[in-house]
């Protein structure tokens, strides 16, 4: 903190193959022994670069032997509503202007990039990144039953090309209406965790060519009951619309960011203060690749049955709908 001054970019990006254009976060890192902290913080004019320029270069492999593009990318104000893409919300920072880097472009999943910030300083800080091809589930399938009554239900897919690291998220939907006015109604989704940074190159998830996951149906059933309020709920009819599964794969990048923040939570450094990974070079922050996949299974009678008459959930209305039911 006594040392002399030195510029300090941050930079945040995920690049993204399935999406139209790319958005990457670029700020500076502040401090000022005479001005408090959150007085610092809503300074725009000190947390963002004035007189930068950031470009993405595409090259056709690691290497970089072989340049095909340089984009340049613009910066826009995600403040403004009429840029269409999400702004921050109130805080500690200032939300407004919240500027971000957009790039105009679609990315192949066969190229390799470099980000390139020159500072108003006139400083090089660059990053890269491959990008995270996409992959396929395997089970459950769109359109195929998923299993939520077996004491395990397993869950595949083939590794992602790139992608090392995985998140999945189970999204229940559902229908709730009043019992005496059924216009008077309100679909509601539910997000549920079944796993986090589950590293695909473990062992204990691979099953030869596919990696796994044991997920238990029983902690589905629980969520429900913990995330549905059942006080009055004999007002209510409540409906099971549908299931979805969403995977994120995700590059090395974030794999060891992940692994170095969990190594300093524990042990004998744990709570320490250590530095953070980072794979930006003259700067701080991270610049990765990932993908989004979404499966529509279909869900079964008998788990409409499972809502209705379980003993976790039949507290929660429930109606089996056009399927005749007879929980006695």
């Amino acid at each position: 903190m006594n040392s002399d001054y030195k510029e300090i970019a941050v930079i945040y990006g995920l690049l993204d193959i399935k999406q139209d254009e790319q958005y990457i976060r670029i700020t500076r890192a502040v401090i000022d022994e005479d001005t408090p902290a959150p007085e610092l913080a809503q300074n725009a004019e000190l947390l963002y670069f004035q007189n930068e320029e950031v470009v993405i270069k595409e090259y056709t492999s690691s290497s970089k032997n072989n340049l095909l593009n340089t984009f340049t990318l613009d910066k826009v104000n995600a403040a403004d509503p009429a840029n269409g893409i999400p702004g921050k919300e109130e805080g500690f920072f200032v939300d407004d202007p919240y500027w971000v880097y957009r790039l105009d472009e679609g990315i192949s999943r066969e190229n390799y990039y470099v980000l390139e910030l020159t500072t108003d300083d006139g400083n090089l800080v660059t990053a890269e990144t491959e990008p995270v091809d996409t992959f396929v589930v395997t089970r459950p399938k769109t359109g195929q039953n998923f299993n939520l009554l077996a004491e395990v239900s397993t869950i595949k897919w083939q590794p992602a090309p790139n992608g090392v690291i995985y998140d999945c998220e189970l999204n229940f939907t559902y229908r709730e209406e009043a019992n005496n006015d059924p216009s008077d109604f309100e679909i509601k989704t539910l997000v549920m965790n079944i796993f986090r940074n589950l590293d695909g190159d473990n062992p204990q998830f691979l099953d030869g060519s596919v990696i796994t996951f044991p997920f238990k149906p029983e902690d589905f059933y629980a969520f429900l009951a913990n995330n549905i309020d059942a006080t009055n709920a004999s007002d209510f009819k409540r409906i099971a619309e549908s299931v979805s599964l969403t995977f994120y794969a995700g590059g090395k990048e974030l794999q060891n960011l992940y692994e170095v923040n969990l190594s300093q939570q524990s042990g004998l450094t744990g709570g320490s203060v250590s530095p953070s990974y980072t794979n930006i070079d003259e700067g701080l922050g991270i610049l990765s690749s990932r993908v989004k996949l979404s499966v529509f299974p279909d869900i079964a009678p008998a788990v409409i049955e499972r809502l209705v008459c379980g003993d976790v959930t039949s507290d929660l209305g429930f109606d089996s709908g056009d399927i005749t039911l007879n929980c006695d």
